[in-house]
């Protein structure tokens, strides 16, 4: 579970909670149904017409399951369990098998099962693994623009509730006590735009930014991948494989690659 994203999020409903409490003696006047259901019920309803309803509440799942556990992508661990399985790819067959079942992610797994299948020569593979990297990038940044999408409808419909409620007040300008009653009825319609605001800004939009760069990461990762497949299938000298690897760390995380090559030869 992210943690970091967790505590953002509580801390940017604690900000919004202070402001709130801090503006007025009378926090309840922030808690209106009617507007409420103007902007989640138009959101819904304009996010049913964009997608096909059947994949929203997918869509919704599947976002807060990445959004929750997403971008935990160790590179500089990523190439140490790679640099250990170009080794065992070296001196060890059998001990690169097994170690091979244990590997959880699965593009991972499944480009080095690729790798050994013989019947797939190195340029098809490279082709494959490159098809199946792309494809997955695209389908999560598919699905982060499709939150990009949906952070638009909220503000929306929180104008749209406004202007209604702006309409309500000026009927009542002409009436006796429209000047006692102006103040607390144009508090009221702002609400609405404040609802749309803090669902687009506070939960839609973060999301849709957090999905894309988990998008990013893993696109690295898969990236890293299919270099030490590349390098593998044609036995590269060591201290090329140490040397690539390092590139794709930052300063501070790269290996000593003096000691890496020791272990590859």
């Amino acid at each position: 579970m992210q943690i970091s994203s967790i505590f953002s999020l509580g801390l940017a409903l604690y900000v919004l909670f202070q402001g709130v409490i801090s503006s007025t003696d009378n926090p309840m006047r922030f808690i209106d149904p009617i507007s409420l259901f103007i902007v989640i019920g138009g959101t819904l309803a304009a996010t049913s017409i964009s997608f096909k309803i059947t994949n929203i509440l997918n869509l919704f799942i599947l976002a807060i399951r990445r959004f929750l556990t997403g971008r935990s992508v160790n590179n500089q661990k990523l190439v140490k369990k790679l640099l250990s399985l170009f080794s065992k790819y070296l001196k060890d067959q059998s001990a690169f098998k097994i170690d091979i079942r244990q590997i959880k992610d699965p593009f991972l797994k499944d480009s080095l099962e690729l790798m050994l299948d013989s019947t797939i020569s190195q340029e098809e593979l490279m082709d494959l693994l490159e098809i199946k990297a792309k494809r997955e990038y695209e389908l999560h940044e598919e699905d982060a623009q499709k939150f990009r999408t949906i952070a638009k409808f909220p503000p929306a419909f929180g104008m749209m509730g406004t202007t209604i409620g702006m309409i309500a007040v000026f009927e009542k300008l002409g009436t006796a006590n429209a000047i006692q009653t102006l103040g607390p009825s144009m508090s009221l319609c702002m609400i609405t735009t404040l609802y749309g605001v803090a669902l687009a800004n506070l939960f839609i939009i973060p999301i849709s930014e957090n999905l894309m760069a988990t998008a990013l990461d893993n696109k690295l990762k898969n990236d890293i991948i299919i270099d030490t497949i590349r390098m593998m299938k044609s036995k590269s000298n060591p201290v090329i494989v140490a040397e690539k690897m390092n590139t794709f760390l930052q300063d501070r995380n790269k290996i000593n690659w003096k000691e890496v090559v020791g272990q590859l030869t």
